[in-house]
């Protein structure tokens, strides 16, 4: 053992680069470190915090508390893929797992998916079962993409009574918590900066992945814990306003004239006059008006 109590860090290159962006996650940002203290049980990892100029002193904390971690200030907030990409090119690792700073992982996350990774050469990324904190409700065991491109997660409020304890292919896994080979990553071209602050860069991600021929799974015998939306404030207008807005973006990159026209369009009409929340109605108009205006820029992206 070290003298701080960890195990011993193997030598030699990282097998996992884990990637934390921070934004203000405060007290939850040193919770989601110190799970990562057993992270120098085999595989060997390194921790790359990227901070986006946040302002609650959680950065600088984390730097002290964690010294092993080596710390990334970008100086202004580049939103969570442009802070990923920040963190990928210091990276040294084979895999690249993503985590959320109001994330904790168990102990033996890192691990089972590493090893999930390397035991099927056509799997290019693996998600983690999620719970909710109390460590009991399902938060995610996967992700569905809806025609609207509505996205849902499989096992959301559900008690965890071994239901998901399968390994499954998915539409995609949460970027709060995934691993995905360095490799497929490179050839894809990592996450859109485009999404910022977030949402739909990881469904990107997976679902070129799956274009390609590779697989998408959730492991849950990965697993982790997530206090979700601890800095974009959940269900609130403004997460509202981002998720459409960039659900509307991946439609226009991802997807043909006809797809829109024919698949995407009806299932937008239904979920509009069915089942959108009042509180939604006028986020969704700006997410409108936003890509309109954007459409040609958004086109040149494709």
């Amino acid at each position: 053992m070290t003298p701080s109590g960890d195990p011993p860090r193997p030598s030699g290159p990282p097998a996992v680069s884990v990637i934390v962006v921070n934004y203000n996650a405060g007290e939850l940002l040193d919770r989601c470190l110190d799970s990562l203290r057993s992270r120098w049980a085999e595989p060997t990892a390194e921790v790359i915090l990227v901070d986006n100029a946040s302002t609650d002193g959680s950065a600088e904390r984390a730097s002290r508390q964690h010294p092993d971690v080596t710390l990334i200030p970008t100086g202004r907030n580049l939103g969570f893929a442009g802070g990923v990409l920040q963190g990928v090119a210091r990276a040294s690792g084979t895999i690249l797992v993503l985590l959320n700073p109001d994330a904790e992982i168990y102990p033996d996350t890192l691990e089972k998916l590493s090893s999930g990774l390397a035991g099927d050469s056509r799997l290019a990324v693996a998600g983690c079962k999620i719970y909710e904190p109390d460590r009991c409700t399902l938060q995610h065991a996967g992700a569905v993409l809806h025609p609207s491109l509505i996205t849902s997660h499989l096992g959301r409020g559900e008690p965890d009574q071994g239901q998901y304890d399968q390994p499954a292919e998915v539409d995609y896994v949460t970027g709060a918590a995934l691993a995905v080979r360095r490799e497929v990553w490179d050839e894809l071209g990592g996450l859109d900066p485009g999404y910022r602050p977030g949402y739909y860069e990881e469904t990107e991600l997976c679902l070129r992945a799956r274009r390609r021929g590779y697989l998408v799974k959730v492991l849950p015998a990965a697993r982790a814990v997530h206090h979700e939306s601890a800095s974009s404030g959940k269900l609130s207008a403004r997460f509202f306003y981002h998720y459409h807005r960039n659900r509307l973006r991946f439609l226009i990159r991802n997807f043909s004239p006809a797809h829109w026209l024919f698949r995407f369009a009806p299932a937008e009409f239904r979920w509009l006059t069915r089942s959108m929340s009042a509180e939604q109605r006028f986020p969704v108009l700006k997410a409108y008006l936003v890509n309109l205006a954007r459409f040609p820029l958004t086109l040149l992206g494709r």
